[in-house]
């Protein structure tokens, strides 16, 4: 059995940090799912997803974060993804998803981008 790991961390200031490692997949979803419900029922203006380097993800995933990034926009929060893997990354691309997240390399910078004026961009 392949294992994953989930958790989050205040990092003060209404952000919250959640990472994702190990092999997320359709059988980590409903742990995933319910990190991110709590997640979001905290008062939070920004969310960094922190995929480790060799994580596994599949359109389940993908779907969950979308969705969270939807509800994050909703509510005028923020929601910037950290990974440095050229083959997540390819993910994004290849999907089309680059586009739609905010996809930095460094967990510095996308917490810097979490102090901005406009933290849910268009």
């Amino acid at each position: 059995m392949t294992g994953y790991a989930i958790d989050d961390f205040e990092l003060g200031d209404d952000v919250k940090l959640v990472t994702l490692s190990g092999d997320l997949g359709r059988y980590a979803a409903p742990a995933l799912k319910e990190r991110i419900d709590d997640v979001l029922a905290a008062d939070v203006r920004c969310v960094l997803v922190q995929l480790a380097d060799g994580t596994v993800i599949d359109s389940t995933v993908l779907g969950l974060l979308l969705g969270t990034l939807r509800q994050l926009r909703s509510r005028g929060c923020a929601l910037r993804l950290v990974c440095s893997d050229p083959n997540l990354v390819r993910i994004f691309t290849l999907t089309g998803l680059d586009r739609t997240f905010d996809i930095y390399t460094r967990l510095a910078d996308a917490r810097l981008a979490c102090g901005s004026d406009d933290p849910a961009p268009a």
